[in-house]
This record gives structure tokens, sequence and C-alpha cells, in this order.
């Protein structure tokens, strides 16, 4: 079984972040037809990236592998 060292100087062409957005409008009419309307629309986007991480196969040696993920999140409600 190998093991994994840590060393100085590691560089990745991916540094870990994460980015978010939001929009947000809201809308509200106090005399619709006698009632009170609100209204909402949002979107939300969140992408996230990660270093390099090890982990080991079933041979016990070890492999690196990163993520990206991309959130997107639209809605409305009333």
């Amino acid at each position: 079984m190998r093991e994994t060292e840590i060393r100085d100087g590691f560089s990745a062409d991916r540094e870990p972040k994460t980015d978010r957005r939001m929009l947000n409008a809201n809308y509200h009419h106090a005399d619709f037809f006698g009632q009170n309307l609100y209204l909402q629309a949002y979107h939300r986007e969140e992408e996230s990236s990660s270093h390099p991480f090890p982990y080991p196969d079933d041979d016990g040696n070890y492999y690196f592998t990163t993520s990206k993920q991309n959130t997107p999140s639209p809605g409305s409600r009333r």
C-alpha cells in the first residue's frame, strides 16, 4: 500500500471557490379584486469547485479527483 505524501509547491489550474448569484423581484397590489396580491420571482445560482483530493482504490493505490458543480434554482410564488 502506498502512502500519500504532503509536499510544498502544489499548484493547480482550479482554485477552490464558491460563487453565488441571486436575483429577486417582488410585486404587491393592495386591491386586486378586493384582495392583497403578492408575487415573487427569483433565480439563484451557485457554482463551486474544490482542490484535488486523494481517494484509495481497491488495490491500495491512490488517485486524485476534483469536482465542480453548477446549481441553478429558478422559481416563483404568489
